[in-house]
């Protein structure tokens, strides 16, 4: 198996999640823009070795480009990734400065090392590899001043539950058709060489039968002063049923079917094309979830929750963010101490509620929805495009309940302080 340092993964035609790896090198923060304006400041988490940047790219028509680059594998490798550049225009606005700044990252790494890029459209994935050459596995090895990593491959066909803890640092897991699977893990920090960092950082790895957990140990005294960073990569077979926690890193994910618990106490949680009953918790960082199947439950103590796509049901709290929800199919429960909720819908198919103790609540449903209203704030309540014939029920300026188009699933809404909007668009 290929023993990898940046991934771009391409999801379906008309939708392709691009995701880059660098596994030896150190990276900046992991950054995800507001979602409503006058936000309350998130805890910052800690610095961290490079993490996987997950990029929808919506109407992507141009897969001509996609061929030229893999008939091209064994070519000019930055001249391809020049060429890749050419899809920023079909990216959203939002996204189009990661992906261009993603790909000078890479080609900045292309001119200091060898580094191999291959293209496989039948598992749609497309890979730029670093080979560790002198790298031992299941053993630390300095791969670049500094930088030491640590890597286990085995075969996980009969794997079906996989975990990893960390003391600290940031965790990566990528779902493939494959089913070899390959833990990696990279410190850097204040490591005078790899008998520190062994007497300092205890790497566990069993594989079992049917289930593979991974955990990194530090003495309980020292677990706080250690000043080492570290980035866990897990790249395993897509069905798969996973527990994760890390003590103050970021987690990304990309392409998971099982169940998925996550946790993090200081970091953001980024969560793409996943399946299954989903608890992602933070307790200091953004979450977000996109193309979600299943239920799931997103928590935060200090950040915004981003829900996008979901056929279950989603349950969403926070102590002090915004929550931004939309195309849920499910339940839907949401509730913030200090922020806003906003909640867009292409269909109404089950129950909402949004309570927030400080901000502004508005939602989204289709103008010929049926639903029973209850909703009531402190500034005022609006019904926007709805006739009065559709309405069916009492409204103050404060308080508003009763039927739309004769009742249907509950929509629920309360703010201390600020104003509840529901709005019908065609």
């Amino acid at each position: 198996m290929k023993r990898l340092s940046w991934e771009i993964i391409l999801s379906g035609l008309f939708f392709v999640a691009i995701a880059l790896y660098l596994l030896g090198k150190p990276s900046g923060e992991y950054h995800e823009g507001p979602i409503a304006s006058n936000e309350p400041n998130a805890p910052k988490p800690p610095s961290t070795p490079s993490s996987v940047h997950v990029i929808d790219i919506e109407s992507l028509k141009e897969l001509a480009v996609l061929k030229e680059l893999e008939s091209n594998e064994d070519g000019d490798q930055a001249e391809s990734l020049r060429k890749l550049k050419s899809l920023a225009h079909l990216i959203p606005s939002e996204a189009r400065d990661e992906f261009l700044t993603e790909i000078d990252n890479v080609l900045k790494e292309l001119s200091n090392g060898d580094i191999k890029i291959n293209f496989d459209s039948d598992d749609q994935l497309i890979i730029v590899n670093r080979d560790y050459d002198n790298l031992k596995l299941d053993a630390w090895g300095e791969t670049s001043p500094g930088v030491y990593t640590f890597m286990s491959e085995f075969d996980a066909s009969d794997i079906t539950e996989a975990s990893i803890t960390l003391p600290g640092g940031s965790i990566t897991i990528v779902g493939t058709n494959e089913n070899n699977a390959r833990f990696t893990v990279q410190a850097s920090g204040q490591i005078s060489s790899k008998e520190d960092l062994t007497s300092k950082v205890r790497t566990i790895s069993n594989i079992g039968k049917d289930r593979a957990i991974f955990s990194l140990e530090t003495d309980e005294y020292s677990s706080d002063n250690l000043n080492i960073q570290l980035q866990a990569t897990l790249y395993i077979p897509e069905n798969m049923e996973l527990s994760t926690s890390t003590k103050s890193g970021h987690i990304e994910v990309t392409n998971i079917i099982g169940d998925q618990v996550y946790e993090t106490g200081g970091g953001h949680i980024k969560l793409n094309r996943v399946k299954g009953d989903i608890i992602a918790i933070s307790g200091g960082g953004h979450v977000s979830a996109v193309e979600v199947s299943g239920d799931i439950t997103m928590k935060s103590v200090g950040g915004h929750l981003t829900l996008k796509k979901c056929d279950g049901d989603a349950t969403l709290d926070t102590k002090g963010g915004n929550i931004e929800i939309k195309d849920v199919k499910g339940e839907i429960i949401s509730s913030t101490q200090g922020g806003n909720i906003l909640i867009a819908l292409s269909e109404l198919m089950d129950d909402i509620t949004a309570e927030t103790s400080a901000g502004n609540i508005q939602i989204f449903i289709p103008s010929n929805s049926s639903a029973e209203i209850e909703i009531e704030a402190s500034n005022s309540v609006e019904l926007n495009g709805f006739s009065f014939s559709t309405f069916d029920g009492n409204k103050s300026k404060n308080k508003a309940t009763g039927k739309l188009n004769n009742g249907g699933p509950d929509v629920i809404a309360f703010t201390k302080y600020g104003k509840v909007i529901i709005t019908g668009n065609e």
